[in-house]
């Protein structure tokens, strides 16, 4: 996991006030107006160690069960066709995903299912029959394909997905997990329709070749809502709601490293704590059109970033100013903005 240090931006009292009091936009470009601080930092060392750790102890436990599943015979993995259904076939979905054949679908019945759920074979399908809970942390490893769908998950780290590629993540409710949907090295995944709620992330992606669709999600209470790290490139994140109310800064979308990727038609309001789009060392991204980004404590900040496209947004009565370019070279267009700095 990164950790780093973002510049960032305070403003004195007199900028503040000018800004908010003009009714057409304004751009402050004096050094005064300029402060450097410590922005918010995703994961303190304890914190990414300790997530280190656990993703350690996963990849052993799905190595452990990749070799198991090595042993089993071609009517072993023929025994239940294309589709498994928990708990008539298993009473575990961990049973069911060890007895299926690459392009199973697993179909669970209502009810509650202890344990996490470690995924190694290439699309495995997992959806549900009536209300599914999952206590536990469902973890798909270097697979290609498959699914995860309508499901709850109360407890544990959410779903992680693992140098994984093509997978989708659909309707599924997060309860009270650490993370919503935690992307690994992985590319090309579907994030769609999720509701995410008190997790620290709502979706988290740490590396990997891009190409990630995250939309149409709600994230309640999220701190970090969508934050793309050394993600590649052509990620889209569009249609997502996110808020946060919490006394520790947030921040709505970051994009940290990761360049030619487009964010669109995304509410972040009210939340008067948050940068609510975050850009920092990223290139050739395009912010807009249409997102809404309206009385949070800063619309759009950018560091150290270039030939990034701010287009068509609404970005109006953000607490310190509405676009702020603490360092870089972008281009601004058709936004409306009351106060600009830096620009």
């Amino acid at each position: 996991m990164k950790r780093f240090i973002l510049l960032a931006l305070a403003f004195s009292l007199n900028a503040l006030l000018a800004c908010s009091s003009l009714q057409n936009p304004t751009a402050v470009e004096t050094d005064e107006a300029l402060e450097h601080f410590e922005a918010p930092e995703p994961l303190s060392k304890e914190e990414a160690a300790r997530l280190n750790a656990l993703l350690e102890d996963l990849r052993r436990r799905a190595a452990e069960r990749r070799i198991k599943l090595a042993k089993r015979t071609p009517a072993q993995m023929a025994l239940h066709g294309s589709k498994i259904t928990v708990p008539d076939d298993y009473p575990t979905i961990q049973e069911a995903v060890d007895a299926a054949a690459p392009g199973t679908k697993i179909k669970i019945k209502t009810g509650t299912y202890a344990g996490d759920v470690i995924v190694v074979a290439d699309d495995i399908e997992l959806t549900c029959e009536g209300e599914v809970t999952v206590d536990g942390t469902i973890y798909y490893q270097g697979v290609s394909d498959g699914s995860i769908n309508k499901l709850t998950l109360e407890t544990g780290l959410g779903i992680w997905l693992d140098e994984a590629e093509d997978v989708e993540v659909e309707d599924n409710i997060f309860g009270a997990t650490e993370y919503g949907v935690h992307l690994i090295n992985s590319a090309n995944c579907q994030i769609k329709g999720n509701l995410i709620e008190n997790a620290e992330f709502g979706v988290y992606a740490d590396e990997g070749d891009g190409g990630h669709r995250i939309e149409e999600n709600t994230m309640i209470s999220a701190r970090f809502g969508v934050y793309l790290s050394a993600a590649g490139e052509d990620n889209e994140i569009s249609g997502n709601s996110i808020a946060y109310t919490g006394s520790a800064r947030g921040l709505g979308i970051t994009l940290d490293e990761t360049d030619h990727s487009l964010v669109k038609d995304n509410v972040i309001l009210d939340q008067t704590n948050t940068w609510a789009v975050f850009l920092t060392s990223a290139a050739n991204n395009k912010v807009g059109s249409d997102n809404q980004l309206n009385n949070n404590l800063v619309g759009v900040i950018i560091q150290n970033s270039f030939d990034n496209l701010i287009k068509k947004n609404e970005i109006t009565g953000n607490g310190n100013c509405d676009i702020v370019q603490a360092s870089g070279s972008n281009t601004f267009k058709k936004n409306e903005a009351d106060c600009t700095l830096g620009l």
